[in-house]
Protein backbone atom coordinates (compact mmCIF):
# COMPACT_ATOMS: atom_id res chain seq x y z
CA UNK A 1 0.00 0.00 0.00
CA UNK A 2 1.29 3.41 -0.96
CA UNK A 3 0.54 6.42 1.12
CA UNK A 4 1.16 9.98 0.18
CA UNK A 5 0.91 12.88 2.55
CA UNK A 6 -0.27 16.31 1.42
CA UNK A 7 -0.33 18.96 4.12
CA UNK A 8 -2.12 21.50 1.96
CA UNK A 9 -4.75 19.04 1.03
CA UNK A 10 -4.81 15.71 -0.64
CA UNK A 11 -1.34 14.82 -1.65
CA UNK A 12 -2.29 12.38 -4.39
CA UNK A 13 -3.19 12.91 -8.01
CA UNK A 14 -6.44 11.09 -7.82
CA UNK A 15 -8.41 14.25 -8.26
CA UNK A 16 -10.24 14.13 -4.98
CA UNK A 17 -11.50 17.35 -3.60
CA UNK A 18 -11.45 16.84 0.21
CA UNK A 19 -10.26 20.31 0.80
CA UNK A 20 -9.03 19.21 4.11
CA UNK A 21 -5.63 19.87 5.59
CA UNK A 22 -3.45 17.10 6.77
CA UNK A 23 -5.64 14.58 5.28
CA UNK A 24 -4.21 11.40 4.13
CA UNK A 25 -5.19 9.88 0.76
CA UNK A 26 -4.49 6.31 0.07
CA UNK A 27 -3.98 5.47 -3.63
CA UNK A 28 -4.89 1.97 -4.69
CA UNK A 29 -3.90 0.27 -7.97
CA UNK A 30 -6.24 0.84 -10.95
CA UNK A 31 -8.99 -1.74 -11.31
CA UNK A 32 -10.19 -3.23 -14.60
CA UNK A 33 -11.71 -0.85 -17.17
CA UNK A 34 -15.39 -0.57 -16.85
CA UNK A 35 -17.86 -0.74 -19.69
CA UNK A 36 -18.09 2.13 -22.00
CA UNK A 37 -20.63 4.56 -20.92
CA UNK A 38 -23.25 6.16 -23.07
CA UNK A 39 -22.19 9.03 -25.25
CA UNK A 40 -22.78 12.28 -23.62
CA UNK A 41 -24.70 15.16 -25.18
CA UNK A 42 -22.95 17.22 -27.83
CA UNK A 43 -21.35 20.24 -26.43
CA UNK A 44 -21.94 23.74 -27.72
CA UNK A 45 -19.95 24.97 -30.73
CA UNK A 46 -16.79 26.64 -29.71
CA UNK A 47 -15.69 30.05 -30.90
CA UNK A 48 -14.04 30.36 -34.32
CA UNK A 49 -10.33 29.99 -34.13
CA UNK A 50 -7.76 32.35 -35.63
CA UNK A 51 -7.00 31.97 -39.38
CA UNK A 52 -4.08 29.68 -40.01
CA UNK A 53 -1.13 30.57 -42.22
CA UNK A 54 -1.50 30.04 -45.99
CA UNK A 55 -0.45 26.62 -47.09
CA UNK A 56 1.80 25.85 -50.07
CA UNK A 57 0.31 25.75 -53.57
CA UNK A 58 -1.08 22.35 -54.31
CA UNK A 59 -0.50 20.36 -57.49
CA UNK A 60 -2.46 21.41 -60.62
CA UNK A 61 -5.77 19.65 -60.69
CA UNK A 62 -7.27 17.85 -63.68
CA UNK A 63 -8.74 20.06 -66.45
CA UNK A 64 -12.35 20.78 -65.73
CA UNK A 65 -15.18 20.63 -68.22
CA UNK A 66 -15.72 23.54 -70.62
CA UNK A 67 -17.79 26.20 -68.99
CA UNK A 68 -20.70 28.05 -70.55
CA UNK A 69 -19.93 30.88 -72.98
CA UNK A 70 -19.52 34.10 -71.10
CA UNK A 71 -21.18 37.40 -71.94
CA UNK A 72 -19.58 39.47 -74.70
CA UNK A 73 -17.10 41.92 -73.29
CA UNK A 74 -16.96 45.60 -74.11
CA UNK A 75 -15.20 46.62 -77.32
CA UNK A 76 -11.53 47.25 -76.76
CA UNK A 77 -9.62 50.27 -77.98
CA UNK A 78 -8.44 50.31 -81.60
CA UNK A 79 -5.09 48.58 -81.91
CA UNK A 80 -2.08 49.92 -83.78
CA UNK A 81 -2.15 49.59 -87.59
CA UNK A 82 -0.74 46.24 -88.67
CA UNK A 83 1.82 45.68 -91.40
CA UNK A 84 0.51 45.85 -95.00
CA UNK A 85 -0.62 42.44 -96.16
CA UNK A 86 0.17 40.84 -99.48
CA UNK A 87 -1.89 41.77 -102.51
CA UNK A 88 -5.02 39.65 -102.65
CA UNK A 89 -6.42 37.90 -105.70
CA UNK A 90 -8.37 39.95 -108.19
CA UNK A 91 -12.01 40.06 -107.23
CA UNK A 92 -14.94 39.37 -109.48
CA UNK A 93 -16.05 42.17 -111.75
CA UNK A 94 -18.66 44.30 -110.08
CA UNK A 95 -21.94 45.29 -111.61
CA UNK A 96 -21.95 48.26 -113.95
CA UNK A 97 -22.49 51.48 -112.11
CA UNK A 98 -24.95 54.16 -113.05
CA UNK A 99 -23.98 56.64 -115.75
CA UNK A 100 -22.09 59.53 -114.24
CA UNK A 101 -22.83 63.18 -114.82
CA UNK A 102 -21.67 64.69 -118.12
CA UNK A 103 -18.12 65.98 -117.81
CA UNK A 104 -16.92 69.42 -118.79
CA UNK A 105 -16.37 70.03 -122.51
CA UNK A 106 -12.83 69.12 -123.53
CA UNK A 107 -10.49 71.21 -125.59
CA UNK A 108 -10.71 71.08 -129.38
CA UNK A 109 -8.69 68.14 -130.70
CA UNK A 110 -6.18 68.18 -133.54
CA UNK A 111 -7.46 67.95 -137.09
CA UNK A 112 -7.90 64.30 -138.08
CA UNK A 113 -6.56 62.64 -141.19
CA UNK A 114 -8.53 63.05 -144.36
CA UNK A 115 -11.14 60.32 -144.71
CA UNK A 116 -11.63 58.12 -147.71
CA UNK A 117 -13.61 59.50 -150.58
CA UNK A 118 -17.30 58.80 -150.18
CA UNK A 119 -19.50 57.26 -152.79
CA UNK A 120 -20.87 59.51 -155.51
CA UNK A 121 -24.11 61.03 -154.42
CA UNK A 122 -27.30 61.04 -156.40
CA UNK A 123 -27.49 63.52 -159.27
CA UNK A 124 -28.89 66.86 -158.20
CA UNK A 125 -31.86 68.54 -159.77
CA UNK A 126 -31.21 70.26 -163.07
CA UNK A 127 -30.27 73.87 -162.53
CA UNK A 128 -31.79 76.83 -164.27
CA UNK A 129 -30.47 77.86 -167.64
CA UNK A 130 -27.60 80.28 -167.29
CA UNK A 131 -27.20 83.61 -169.00
CA UNK A 132 -25.85 83.68 -172.53
CA UNK A 133 -22.10 84.04 -172.57
CA UNK A 134 -20.06 86.58 -174.47
CA UNK A 135 -19.19 85.71 -178.06
CA UNK A 136 -15.95 83.77 -178.38
CA UNK A 137 -13.00 84.63 -180.55
CA UNK A 138 -13.27 83.62 -184.17
CA UNK A 139 -11.97 80.10 -184.88
CA UNK A 140 -8.88 79.58 -186.98
CA UNK A 141 -7.30 76.68 -188.84
CA UNK A 142 -3.55 77.19 -188.69
CA UNK A 143 -2.31 74.58 -191.18
CA UNK A 144 -3.87 71.72 -193.14
CA UNK A 145 -2.96 69.20 -195.83
CA UNK A 146 -4.70 66.32 -197.62
CA UNK A 147 -3.16 63.23 -199.19
CA UNK A 148 -4.80 60.40 -201.15
CA UNK A 149 -4.27 57.13 -203.00
CA UNK A 150 -6.15 55.75 -206.01
CA UNK A 151 -7.37 52.18 -205.54
CA UNK A 152 -6.17 49.65 -206.20
CA UNK A 153 -3.09 50.75 -208.14
CA UNK A 154 -1.39 52.86 -205.39
CA UNK A 155 -1.51 49.93 -202.89
CA UNK A 156 -1.53 46.91 -205.17
CA UNK A 157 0.37 44.55 -202.84
CA UNK A 158 -1.10 43.24 -199.56
CA UNK A 159 -0.03 45.35 -196.56
CA UNK A 160 1.74 43.20 -193.95
CA UNK A 161 1.32 43.67 -190.19
CA UNK A 162 3.30 46.71 -189.00
CA UNK A 163 3.50 48.22 -192.51
CA UNK A 164 2.03 51.58 -193.61
CA UNK A 165 -0.67 52.48 -196.17
CA UNK A 166 0.57 54.64 -199.06
CA UNK A 167 -1.02 58.04 -199.84
CA UNK A 168 1.25 59.12 -202.73
CA UNK A 169 -0.85 61.96 -204.15
CA UNK A 170 -1.30 65.44 -202.60
CA UNK A 171 -4.55 67.33 -202.28
CA UNK A 172 -5.30 70.81 -200.97
CA UNK A 173 -2.91 72.27 -198.36
CA UNK A 174 -2.20 75.51 -196.48
CA UNK A 175 0.77 76.50 -194.33
CA UNK A 176 4.13 74.80 -193.89
CA UNK A 177 3.61 72.79 -190.68
CA UNK A 178 2.51 69.56 -192.46
CA UNK A 179 4.95 67.99 -194.92
CA UNK A 180 5.42 64.72 -196.79
CA UNK A 181 8.36 62.52 -195.85
CA UNK A 182 7.57 59.75 -198.39
CA UNK A 183 4.51 58.01 -199.90
CA UNK A 184 3.37 56.63 -196.51
CA UNK A 185 4.89 58.97 -193.82
CA UNK A 186 4.19 62.64 -193.04
CA UNK A 187 6.00 65.17 -190.84
CA UNK A 188 4.28 67.45 -188.34
CA UNK A 189 6.79 70.29 -188.30
CA UNK A 190 5.35 72.43 -185.44
CA UNK A 191 4.41 71.79 -181.82
CA UNK A 192 0.64 71.71 -181.77
CA UNK A 193 -2.71 69.96 -181.66
CA UNK A 194 -3.79 68.14 -184.84
CA UNK A 195 -7.04 66.66 -186.11
CA UNK A 196 -6.31 63.54 -188.19
CA UNK A 197 -8.93 61.79 -190.37
CA UNK A 198 -8.38 58.80 -192.69
CA UNK A 199 -10.48 56.50 -194.89
CA UNK A 200 -9.27 53.30 -196.58
CA UNK A 201 -11.22 50.53 -198.37
CA UNK A 202 -10.28 47.02 -197.13
CA UNK A 203 -11.18 43.74 -198.78
CA UNK A 204 -12.53 41.30 -196.20
CA UNK A 205 -11.98 41.85 -192.46
CA UNK A 206 -9.09 43.99 -191.23
CA UNK A 207 -7.92 46.88 -189.06
CA UNK A 208 -5.97 50.14 -189.34
CA UNK A 209 -4.23 52.25 -186.67
CA UNK A 210 -2.51 55.64 -186.45
CA UNK A 211 1.24 55.58 -185.60
CA UNK A 212 3.48 58.41 -184.34
CA UNK A 213 7.22 57.85 -184.80
CA UNK A 214 6.45 54.16 -185.37
CA UNK A 215 4.46 53.75 -182.10
CA UNK A 216 0.86 52.64 -182.62
CA UNK A 217 -1.85 54.59 -180.74
CA UNK A 218 -4.23 51.96 -179.32
CA UNK A 219 -7.09 54.49 -179.02
CA UNK A 220 -7.10 55.02 -182.81
CA UNK A 221 -7.70 51.42 -184.03
CA UNK A 222 -10.60 51.05 -186.52
CA UNK A 223 -11.73 48.09 -188.66
CA UNK A 224 -14.58 45.94 -189.95
CA UNK A 225 -15.50 42.32 -190.64
CA UNK A 226 -17.53 42.65 -193.86
CA UNK A 227 -16.45 41.42 -197.29
CA UNK A 228 -15.38 44.83 -198.61
CA UNK A 229 -15.89 48.16 -196.82
CA UNK A 230 -14.29 51.46 -195.85
CA UNK A 231 -12.32 51.66 -192.60
CA UNK A 232 -12.74 55.22 -191.28
CA UNK A 233 -10.72 56.79 -188.45
CA UNK A 234 -10.81 60.20 -186.75
CA UNK A 235 -8.81 61.48 -183.74
CA UNK A 236 -7.14 64.53 -182.14
CA UNK A 237 -3.47 64.29 -181.14
CA UNK A 238 -0.85 66.51 -179.49
CA UNK A 239 2.53 66.33 -181.22
CA UNK A 240 5.97 67.89 -180.94
CA UNK A 241 7.74 69.42 -183.90
CA UNK A 242 9.34 66.73 -186.10
CA UNK A 243 6.85 63.98 -185.28
CA UNK A 244 6.42 61.36 -188.03
CA UNK A 245 2.81 60.23 -188.71
CA UNK A 246 1.49 57.21 -190.66
CA UNK A 247 -1.56 54.94 -191.06
CA UNK A 248 -0.71 51.21 -190.81
CA UNK A 249 -1.89 47.61 -190.42
CA UNK A 250 -1.47 46.89 -186.66
CA UNK A 251 1.33 44.56 -185.60
CA UNK A 252 0.44 40.89 -185.04
CA UNK A 253 -2.47 41.18 -187.51
CA UNK A 254 -2.88 39.27 -190.78
CA UNK A 255 -1.97 41.08 -194.03
CA UNK A 256 -4.76 43.27 -195.46
CA UNK A 257 -5.62 43.95 -199.08
CA UNK A 258 -6.65 47.48 -200.07
CA UNK A 259 -9.62 47.33 -202.48
CA UNK A 260 -11.59 49.78 -204.64
CA UNK A 261 -14.93 48.10 -204.08
CA UNK A 262 -17.71 47.60 -206.65
CA UNK A 263 -19.67 50.83 -206.41
CA UNK A 264 -19.34 52.24 -209.92
CA UNK A 265 -17.03 52.74 -212.89
CA UNK A 266 -14.69 55.29 -211.30
CA UNK A 267 -11.79 54.20 -209.04
CA UNK A 268 -12.21 54.80 -205.28
CA UNK A 269 -9.62 56.80 -203.32
CA UNK A 270 -8.12 56.40 -199.85
CA UNK A 271 -7.92 59.73 -197.95
CA UNK A 272 -5.68 61.19 -195.23
CA UNK A 273 -6.46 64.73 -193.95
CA UNK A 274 -4.27 66.41 -191.30
CA UNK A 275 -5.32 69.75 -189.78
CA UNK A 276 -3.45 71.80 -187.15
CA UNK A 277 -6.12 73.28 -184.85
CA UNK A 278 -3.95 74.67 -182.08
CA UNK A 279 -0.46 75.27 -180.76
CA UNK A 280 1.10 73.90 -177.58
CA UNK A 281 3.38 76.01 -175.34
CA UNK A 282 6.88 74.69 -174.56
Amino acid sequence: MNKQVNYDGCGCDCGCETGETNTFCIKFPAGPQGEKGEQGERGEKGEKGDRGERGETGATGAKGEKGDKGDRGERGETGATGAKGEKGDKGDRGERGETGATGAKGEKGDKGDRGERGETGAAGAKGEKGDKGDPGAAGQILNYASFYAVMPNDNCDPIAAGCDVCFPSCGAAAGTAIKRANDSSFILDEDGVYLVMFQVGIKGSGQLVLALNGCELDNTVVGHGTETSQAVGMTVISAAAGTMLSVRNPKNNSPIEVAAGKCGEQPVTAQLIITQIGRTQQ
